[in-house]
């Protein structure tokens, strides 16, 4: 018996050792087949251009803070909320940027500068559309919206004025305050809107405070050729920036704009 294991021994040996060379060339053939196809990915996908990676060859900062009352909100008659506001209507014209929503109907530049004050900063641009409320109420508004803009620069943040839409009605304070926030804009060298030169009619409007939709997506469309001169390599089309969508006040019921 053991003269017959010792026999057998060689052929053994050599269908293990068979075995083992068809499965480190099946593992060979399978790790070649999927570098090529691995490679096949990195040198098909699209790229960046030169212009769009900027000067570092890095991904661009598209980064966006909206801090607004109802008007960017996208609110309507009371507290109804547009399917489509205005943060939703950036992110569909200028894709690469992230939008964070700060908006809060009833918020002024008045009520919301101490807290906006003490707060950090971690977008890139941050939109500061204030001053209807504060027009409506009589709310001290020059003061307030300086310490803002002061506030964005100190953090190297880069800050957008709007200025404030327009209204039917009338509305004591709102082309005085409009021109304050001109003002503000040019003494402190940030980007201004001017959105009370968006073309307006009375008709469009969903209120006598809150624009209707097609104003709204006016409005919108200013703001981001705005943001335009102030990070033109976020204008591209293509999504390099994650987005992200959110309502920093989902609960809030104060009185509007």
């Amino acid at each position: 018996m053991d003269t017959w294991k010792n026999s057998r021994r060689p052929a053994l040996e050599l269908h293990a050792l068979g075995r083992r060379a068809y499965v480190q060339w099946f593992a060979l053939t399978g790790s070649f087949l999927l570098l090529l196809g691995l490679q096949g990915c990195f040198f098909n996908a699209p790229r960046l251009a030169a212009w769009e990676l900027g000067a570092t060859g890095q991904l661009p900062d598209c980064s966006v803070a909206l801090y607004s009352d109802s008007v960017l909100w996208g609110a309507h008659n009371g507290l109804n909320r547009w399917p489509d506001p205005p943060g939703m209507m950036l992110r569909r014209l200028r894709p690469r940027y992230g939008v964070t929503d700060r908006t809060m109907p009833g918020a002024s530049a008045y009520a919301e500068a101490m807290k906006f004050t003490n707060i950090h900063l971690a977008s890139r641009i941050v939109v500061l559309q204030y001053g209807m409320n504060d027009a409506g109420k009589g709310y001290p508004y020059e003061a307030a919206l300086r310490a803002m803009v002061l506030h964005v620069k100190a953090q190297r943040r880069t800050a957008v004025i709007t200025g404030i839409s327009n209204v039917v009605g009338g509305m004591a304070l709102r082309d005085e305050y409009d021109t304050t926030a001109r003002r503000v804009a040019e003494e402190t060298a940030v980007e201004f809107a001017d959105w009370s030169h968006v073309d307006f009619d009375p008709a469009d409007m969903a209120d006598p405070v809150h624009p209707g939709e097609a104003y709204s997506a006016r409005l919108t469309q200013r703001l981001a050729e705005t943001l335009d001169r102030v990070a033109p390599e976020c204008r591209g089309g293509s999504v390099v920036v994650p987005v992200e969508l959110s309502r920093a006040y989902p609960d809030q019921t104060a009185a509007m704009p």
